[in-house]
């Protein structure tokens, strides 16, 4: 993506075959908004709520909501506010826990990349990482036997 026009980057990520749904709107987490409003006055749009594939969030578990806007309204490049008359703040949670343990392990991991310093991740760090991860599965298998 960095060096090449990009072309054909949603064909290889499953977009375009539609191995992956595409998100529409704007998302938000009750709590977070909660949070943001008392310390802030206002809510603002976290961008790990955003991210494709993520339905709950990150810091707290609670479901995703989708925020209602007027399309017919609104541009794609218009300002927008998160009015708190227009939110819910009651949290819903996954109810099913082999569910929320995935939905959240992807969330934590989509959070992971966006607060990491990319730069920092190069091939041999990340060929240890994967050696220590299964360096240790091997160890605790040994151990259950």
């Amino acid at each position: 993506m960095k060096y090449r026009d990009g072309k054909g980057l949603y064909t290889k990520i499953g977009m375009v075959a539609g191995g992956i749904c595409k998100k529409e709107g704007i998302y938000y987490c009750p709590i977070c908004s909660k949070q943001d409003l008392e310390a802030y006055g206002e809510v603002y749009i976290h961008r790990e709520h955003q991210l494709q594939g993520v339905f709950v969030c990150p810091h707290n578990e609670a479901k995703l909501k989708k925020y209602d806007i007027d399309k017919t309204i609104t541009s794609r490049v218009v300002f927008i506010r998160l009015d708190e008359r227009n939110l819910d703040f009651n949290a819903e949670y996954e109810k099913n826990e082999r569910v929320n343990s995935r939905l959240l392990e992807v969330s934590k991991a989509a959070y992971y990349i966006l607060t990491s310093n990319i730069l920092e991740l190069n091939k041999d760090f990340i060929s240890k990482k994967i050696r220590n991860f299964f360096i240790k599965k091997i160890y605790y298998q040994e151990i259950k036997v």
